[in-house]
């Protein structure tokens, strides 16, 4: 499939999605939220075009558009995390360093990424120069005109570790959306790590953003279920 034939594949997808997509999802308490079948359905095509750009870095201008639409159409997919599953963090001090990692893994969390979460909120100004993709991590960047970046990261649960200088580093524990967040501030550079027992995820950031921003940023939306 070349460029064309995937964006106006995309197109259409997005038209079907836009028609189908009904205002109310069911969510069972505890669980994660659904879409319903019909918008299931219209985003299936929206989602094959975007996996024929996975693994691989994309050009800037298909994927603003690819990734924007998608984002628009699952604006109201709202997450609901599982809080009796999260993960929680286990911090190992060594030589000026502090290396983060998650205990208490539920049995049935993935061994590879077979869902791909987005933040459901953007900055105004920033743009998105890179996405990538495979079978341990997702990551997205995002880039304003001052140069200052926004990195999201997705990743498994099992055998990740995340490492800081623990002496340059301001380091503590915060609930965002009522859930534990660890939090790292190194020099121009704010880092968020938590986890929905599922798999790990990690935001940083060059810029202030306000705390209702941030609690934005750090709620995900669904792009890809396989």
């Amino acid at each position: 499939m070349n460029k064309q034939e995937a964006l106006e594949l995309f197109r259409q997808a997005l038209d079907r999605a836009d028609e189908q997509l009904e205002a109310e999802m069911t969510a069972r308490t505890g669980e994660i939220a659904v879409t319903r079948a019909e918008h299931e359905t219209g985003v299936a095509r929206i989602m094959e075009a975007f996996r024929g750009y996975r693994s691989r870095k994309v050009k800037r201008r298909i994927l603003i558009a690819l990734l924007a639409a998608v984002l628009a159409v699952l604006a109201s997919c709202t997450v609901y995390v599982n809080r009796d599953k999260i993960a929680s963090f286990v911090e190992k001090f060594y030589d000026g360093n502090v290396d983060v990692s998650f205990g208490d893994i539920p049995e049935d969390a993935p061994t590879e990424i077979l869902e791909i979460y987005m933040p459901s909120y953007i900055p105004e100004g920033y743009e998105i120069v890179e996405m990538y993709s495979d079978f341990a991590m997702v990551k997205a960047e995002w880039e304003n005109s001052d140069g200052k970046k926004m990195v999201f990261r997705q990743f498994l649960l099992w055998g990740t570790v995340h490492g800081w200088d623990n002496e340059e580093t301001e380091i503590k524990t915060l609930i965002i959306n009522d859930i534990p967040v660890y939090y790292a501030q190194h020099n121009y550079e704010t880092f968020y790590l938590w986890n929905d027992g599922n798999y790990s995820y990690k935001l940083s950031i060059e810029d202030n953003f306000t705390a209702e921003e941030i609690e934005s940023i750090l709620t995900l939306t669904p792009v890809i279920e396989e």
